[in-house]
């Protein structure tokens, strides 16, 4: 869609030297959890505490909670007995490396293999117990039972099984719209409006997984804006620093930011019925990025440049933004 305002007027230029855009678009994620491999240790103490290790690693995308909330729901423990501490890769090997979105659930994957394996050697102290997870451990470990257990996600819990042959049916939807204004003569752009909605599943942990869209989402507006790589002729990277490569920062993010996500869309194919985060959210950049290209059409269209197609190379620059819309030179009266 493009759709084009007026704000105030400047002599023989297009409206204030602004142009507004929107656009709206959607994206599809497939997710495959083939090949990401993780453990977890869990072990029982006599007053009731849980210590819990995994081998991914807190790279503050929320691991660490999603794994103990894992341990307290799969022990029928109150969050506050699970101590998460780190995953030593010499007591837990072979883990494959953090990141894709999909380690965290992996690691919750492991976490509740390992606890299923204590609920059964706890059972029958449960049972003669009354359920009193407090008097059970003590009773096992009077009674020379190792409550101590190892997890392991084998990387296919994400395939859906009663397909021929069997597929991964694991796919994450996302939907938002921009909405962008563009100075025409600058070429500066200001994120006014993000919508963003995802469907995760039944969440993990949704205050986690709001914050990570947010986040992931504002990673990729660096990748869209600001985040530009350049080199010499003979191959040397000019941006070694952020003198000139330009990561977001607080003054990038939109004036106006809503997440929601969506409700009632159990995943069958993730752990707990979820779904992968963050990265998924990447992909709906191209609504910024579209909304951009509408303002620069409307801009073209009002200075008669006609509406053909144009390219739109990324990052989008300042540069690239005026080079697009190209005001001649004899329409830059003073007025």
């Amino acid at each position: 869609m493009q759709r084009g305002s007026k704000t105030s007027k400047t002599t023989m230029l297009p409206t204030a030297g602004q142009k507004k855009g929107i656009a709206l678009t959607t994206s599809r994620w497939t997710g495959s959890s083939v090949g990401f491999l993780n453990s977890a240790h869990v072990s029982i103490f006599a007053d009731g505490s849980v210590q819990v290790a995994s081998g991914g690693v807190e790279i503050g995308q929320g691991l660490n909670t999603k794994v103990a909330m894992g341990a307290a729901y799969a022990l029928g423990v109150p969050l506050e007995r699970i101590n998460v501490g780190p995953g030593d890769p010499r007591m837990l090997p072979n883990n494959l490396s953090t990141g894709g979105s999909m380690t965290s659930e992996s690691c919750v994957q492991a976490v509740l293999q390992a606890c299923e394996e204590l609920k059964t050697k706890l059972q029958p102290y449960l049972d003669a117990a009354a359920g009193n997870f407090d008097a059970a451990v003590p009773d096992a470990i009077a009674n020379g039972i190792s409550l101590v257990s190892t997890g392991w996600c084998n990387g296919a819990w994400d395939t859906n099984a009663q397909l021929d042959p069997p597929q991964s049916a694991y796919i994450v939807y996302g939907a938002g719209v921009a909405e962008v204004t563009v100075d025409v003569l600058t070429g500066d752009v200001q994120v006014d409006r993000i919508d963003l909605i995802m469907d995760l599943g039944n969440q993990l942990n949704a205050a986690i997984d709001i914050g990570q869209v947010q986040g992931g989402f504002v990673m990729a507006l660096g990748y869209l804006f600001t985040e530009k790589l350049s080199w010499k002729e003979d191959g040397q990277v000019l941006s070694l620093g952020t003198w000139e490569y330009k990561p977001p920062s607080a003054y990038d993010i939109p004036l106006e930011m809503n997440v929601a996500l969506l409700k009632d869309t159990p995943n069958p194919c993730g752990v707990l019925s979820s779904k992968a985060v963050a990265e998924p959210a990447m992909h709906l950049i191209g609504a910024p990025y579209l909304a951009v290209k509408n303002a620069i059409y409307a801009a073209r269209e009002e200075l008669g440049l006609g509406t053909d197609w144009f390219m739109l190379n990324v990052p989008i620059c300042s540069e690239g933004i005026r080079a697009a819309i190209d005001v001649p030179q004899d329409r830059m009266a003073l007025p």
